[in-house]
């Protein structure tokens, strides 16, 4: 009777104390597109870009780069460029949501309500029948354009 709670109680003991091994080989370092996304969001778009830059000439096949690259770009004001990037993340990656969702945003600041809502469809298609938070966002958006309340978008 005693060894249940002996070997239950040593396991939860080598679980503990494997934590941190098992963080380090899960992924406990720092990832650094998240720390880039960190400064997206701070706005800090110019740093981002350039490093985001270096990590796509290092590897060229990261449809995540290219879509934050697009992103950033598109934040800067620079459209063409960032519609650029998001074009080489779906070459890489045909059904990224994330990038298609922020491609069909670029379609509503450049008052292209057509291609966003065909980039709605695309991402329905994608997304599959229980849909996904990236169509929604985007939907989101699409309606926002449409009632003219773009201040409400979070483009």
């Amino acid at each position: 009777m005693l060894r249940k709670p002996l070997l239950a109680g040593t396991a939860a003991l080598l679980l503990l104390a494997a934590g941190p091994a098992l963080a380090d080989f899960t992924g406990g370092a720092s990832d650094p597109l998240s720390d880039l996304r960190d400064q997206i969001e701070a706005g800090k778009y110019e740093s981002a870009i350039a490093e985001l830059q270096g990590i796509a000439a290092k590897d060229p096949q990261d449809a995540d780069v290219f879509n934050l690259l697009g992103y950033a770009t598109r934040k800067t004001g620079a459209y063409q460029e960032s519609y650029d990037y998001y074009q080489q993340a779906l070459a890489i990656d045909p059904e990224h949501k994330e990038t298609l969702e922020y491609l069909g945003e670029l379609y509503l600041q450049t008052d292209r309500l057509t291609e966003a809502e065909e980039t709605l469809e695309r991402l329905s298609e994608v997304c599959g029948f229980f849909g996904c938070s990236e169509k929604n966002e985007l939907k989101a958006a699409i309606e926002a354009y449409k009632a003219g309340n773009k201040s409400s978008a979070n483009w």
